[in-house]
């Protein structure tokens, strides 16, 4: 996936490089060769490009500098190969900490102009999806398991575990207080002060992606291709959009403007409305491009495939810019 910020888009790719365009033209700003393959999106702040690699000998965290592409450090510690990487793992800033995974599951906090290890934390099962931090709270999840730590000490606040297996981890959601959490083939609203589920809502088969939330609508679609709209503060049903519409397995969802973007394993872009999921356009790609995130930024929908090519359309009736 790609990352915009400051009208440049940051993306990877397996020839090693960080790519920076201009999010107007596309124009080439920099590249920077990391030396290992680019495979998760890049975080921006401050300045700085934050960009987790991954090679046959290990994971790295390279900090360059966001306007000429120049390494300020390199980190790679902490982060040997194993077979998680096809989850997309990423990273997580939170003021001076850089939150990244290790190669057990370990959540790692680095010292945002150093590199250095501040702590570390590791759950009854291992995660392999970031974590996102709020205030001085982080959100990380593991499986079947939703945890809570002290950002300043990475000390365990709460839990909750569904026990539930087969199980896959997807990146925390939370929002309104709430903590949404998509192990298996439920859906749950857990109460951020302790961990109680609010509401549970039951899916069709294993969640695809991670839960979604907008202007008071829970997005989630499961293996089978059908995509649920759940009220937030209920999880009734708002609206499904069922695969036997010619829609194949859903991928990559995002909101935007009360815009719904999704792609289709037939290579579709779809844009509906967020609240009644009626279409508004579809985009032919022609190929299934395997990034699970679009990119919304100043009324354009970025996205990098499998093709070696990065796009950007016009949101509003997707011509190609």
């Amino acid at each position: 996936p790609a990352t915009v910020s400051d009208g440049i888009v940051y993306v990877g790719s397996n020839d090693n490089n960080l790519y920076a365009l201009d999010a107007a033209t596309g124009d080439l700003l920099w590249q920077h060769d990391t030396g290992d393959s680019v495979r998760y999106p890049p975080l921006v702040a401050d300045g700085t490009v934050y960009v987790p690699t991954i090679s046959e000998g290990g994971r790295s965290i390279h900090a360059l500098d966001a306007t000429s592409g120049t390494q300020l450090w390199v980190a790679s510690q902490y982060y040997p190969f194993d077979s998680g990487w096809e989850s997309g793992i990423g990273a997580a800033l939170a003021g001076d900490m850089l939150l990244v995974i290790g190669h057990e599951g370990e959540l790692h906090a680095l010292d945002t102009q150093t590199g250095e290890l501040k702590w570390s934390f590791r759950g009854d099962v291992g995660t392999d999806t970031p974590p996102v931090v709020i205030g001085d709270v982080v959100y990380v999840t593991a499986v079947n398991t939703a945890y809570t730590l002290d950002l300043e000490t990475g000390t365990e606040l709460w839990k909750n575990s569904t026990g539930n297996f087969p199980a896959r981890g997807f990146a925390p959601v939370i929002d309104n207080g709430m903590y949404y959490f998509a192990p298996d083939d439920h859906v749950f609203a857990l109460n951020i002060a302790a961990g109680e589920p609010a509401w549970t809502f039951s899916l069709d088969e294993m969640a695809n992606t991670a839960p979604i939330v907008a202007d008071g609508v829970v997005f989630v679609a499961s293996e089978s291709g059908i995509f649920y709209a759940l009220d937030q503060q209920t999880g009734e049903v708002r609206w499904v959009l069922d695969s036997m519409m010619g829609t194949g397995t859903l991928e990559s969802p995002a909101v935007a403007d009360g815009v719904l973007y999704l792609e289709s394993s037939d290579g579709y872009l779809l844009a509906l409305d967020a609240q009644t999921g009626d279409e508004l356009w579809g985009f032919s790609k022609g190929f299934f491009s395997g990034v699970r995130t679009y990119t919304l930024a100043d009324g354009v929908v970025f996205f990098s495939s499998l093709n070696g090519a990065i796009y950007a359309l016009d949101a509003s009736a997707a011509a190609m810019r």
